[in-house]
């Protein structure tokens, strides 16, 4: 190994540590966005059915950005991207990119179809026995 390809493996490092702590910072905003988020909603909106129902229309939505944003998804696309760009290039990476995204988006897509066909049983499947917590007031459709 020459000292030519030393330095392009301390560069490279010093490259990929730099993209992980601006990862990893962004991620901590979004953290604190998150929570700032949360103190606002419960400031203004409190607990009630209008922050129930608010929860209940987001836990999907987040089910799905936590499976494919920052779950499995991405944890076996980057890896293979990179490869790929490496091995085939730039075009061979794109794709590559764009087979993904297009799988995803018929994916989704059609999730998201379902959900709006099955959104009465959906809804009371993520939802059941909220009218059921003692202490609570009835609901306003009863």
């Amino acid at each position: 190994m020459g000292p030519d390809t030393q330095v392009k493996t301390s560069t490279e490092k010093a490259r990929i540590a730099r993209a992980a702590g601006l990862v990893s910072a962004m991620t901590l905003v979004s953290r604190l966005l998150g929570l700032v988020r949360e103190v606002v909603f419960a400031a203004l909106i409190g607990a009630g059915y209008h922050s129930d129902a608010f929860k209940i229309g987001f836990r999907i939505p987040n089910l799905l950005r936590d499976l494919f944003a920052e779950g499995a998804l991405s944890a076996a696309f980057v890896p293979t991207y990179a490869r790929t760009q490496k091995v085939g290039g730039r075009e061979a990476a794109f794709a590559l990119a764009n087979r993904v995204l297009t799988v995803l988006a018929v994916l989704l897509g059609s999730l998201i179809l379902a959900a709006v066909v099955f959104a009465w049983p959906l809804v009371a499947l993520l939802a059941s026995g909220f009218d059921d917590v003692p202490g609570r007031p009835p609901s306003p459709s009863s």
